[in-house]
């Protein structure tokens, strides 16, 4: 995506509800956005997500 869009990887949000997903776009340098909807604990603390969220629909602001 960042080569093909030619992009630095820092300007892609990548998000995601599996956290081997996140843990993986957020070493390459994507931004990352957990959607951890049913608030499983924390399996990669060396690659933390920019953001936790509980939904897709909090990624809306105003819903």
């Amino acid at each position: 995506v960042a080569t093909g869009w030619r992009l630095y990887p820092g300007a892609v949000s990548f998000q995601s509800s599996n956290r081997w997903d996140i843990a993986g776009a957020t070493k390459f340098g994507f931004r990352t956005v957990w959607i951890n909807r049913s608030n499983q604990p924390e399996e990669y603390r060396d690659f933390p997500p920019a953001l936790i969220l509980p939904s897709l629909e909090a990624l809306v602001p105003g819903s």
